[in-house]
């Protein structure tokens, strides 16, 4: 399972941008309801009422501080990284980037576990602005289903 993260750039008349990510904290497992590993994916969008539309978004990024992510893969003795980047190409709105799959590690092993990742999202723009938020992850250990994805 792929949980998709759109994130909306607003621009008003005067120039100034906002962030939106949808949804704002993204819940997701090791495994899905159907056994199937699951990852991230952001993908870019621009809402269609700003000015300038669709020319204003640039390029995503997604930094993870914290490390390791919940997506970090690590191999052998090698050491962790200091920050764990997610970077668009820049193509403005519709570029995406995926992550890895979610690891096991990244929750306790109580069904009941869960735990919160913060990570910024980096919008440029092409008048050279940088848009920044800060949302989170949650990753619990208890299997994601359609449902409480939904919020059923």
């Amino acid at each position: 399972m792929e949980r998709i993260i759109k994130v909306t750039l607003h621009k008003d008349s005067d120039g100034n941008y906002s962030l939106s990510p949808n949804p704002l904290t993204t819940l997701v497992s090791v495994i899905d309801e159907d056994g199937e590993p699951v990852n991230v994916r952001w993908v870019l969008a621009e809402d269609p009422g700003n000015p300038g539309f669709p020319n204003n978004a640039r390029k995503l990024t997604a930094s993870f501080d914290a490390i390791p992510t919940p997506f970090t893969v690590t191999s052998g003795n090698e050491p962790l990284p200091n920050q764990e980047n997610y970077i668009t190409a820049s193509l403005g709105v519709g570029a995406d980037v995926s992550t890895a799959n979610v690891q096991d590690s990244s929750v306790g092993g109580d069904l009941n576990d869960s735990q919160l990742y913060k990570y910024t999202i980096v919008v440029e723009t092409n008048d050279n602005q940088q848009v920044v938020l800060d949302p989170n992850i949650r990753v619990r250990r208890r299997r994601v289903t359609k449902d409480t994805i939904l919020g059923y």
